[in-house]
């Protein structure tokens, strides 16, 4: 278990979210957020037991959801960061979930990655400047982005499915507000159909 704790702690520093589980096969498999100067990549990585853990691998690039916004930090603490809320003002810090088939039939040690994204469905949002309190104003990025929820399949926990896209709707509708489809969860049951939940 000592590699999987390293695993787990270097997830733990370049992630806001993390995922892992065990499959059929006893490999540990663990899934997370890596932030880059540009892009948040999810990525995966497992380990055989007694194993060392493979190479992370690179999935898809994730699109945050909500106003983009540039907070800059004045008093103790200073500095510029970019953060995103979604509609009232929720942040959506848990973003990505992790499943695999443990049905013991022909998708069995299937894996799949479900999270939400906002790279599909973007609206004028008119940039402001606000202040949340003295210490924290904000600029936003003068558009909002409505999250999807996203899934993608591995046979073979190395080879990943393009991303398909979970709720069926095509929000916004034009002249007016959508709504946010955000924090999946997925799960397999014995038959085994996969089922993805996620708030709305």
């Amino acid at each position: 278990m000592p590699v999987l704790k390293s695993i787990f702690a270097l997830a733990s520093q370049v992630s806001k979210s993390r995922e892992e589980i065990v499959s059929s096969g006893r490999h540990q498999i663990v899934a997370w957020e890596r932030f880059t100067t540009t892009t948040i990549e999810l990525r995966i990585t497992s380990m055989a037991p007694g194993g060392k853990p493979s190479p992370s691998i690179l999935i898809d690039q994730r699109v945050l959801g909500g106003d983009t916004f540039l907070s800059g930090e004045r008093g103790p603490v200073q500095g510029l960061t970019f953060e995103t809320d979604l509609q009232g003002e929720l942040r959506d810090l848990v973003a990505l979930d992790l499943a695999v088939d443990h049905s013991g039939s022909r998708t069995d040690g299937n894996v799949y990655l479900v999270w939400d994204d906002g790279r599909s469905k973007s609206i004028s949002d008119i940039a402001s400047i606000e202040n949340v309190n003295q210490n924290a104003p904000f600029v936003t990025a003068g558009s909002y982005a409505f999250t999807d929820v996203l899934v993608s399949r591995s046979t073979d926990g190395v080879h990943f499915s393009p991303a398909i896209q979970v709720n069926s709707d095509r929000q916004p509708i034009r002249g007016r507000r959508g709504h946010d489809h955000f924090q999946p969860a997925i799960a397999i049951d014995p038959n085994p159909d996969v089922r993805a939940f996620r708030f709305e």
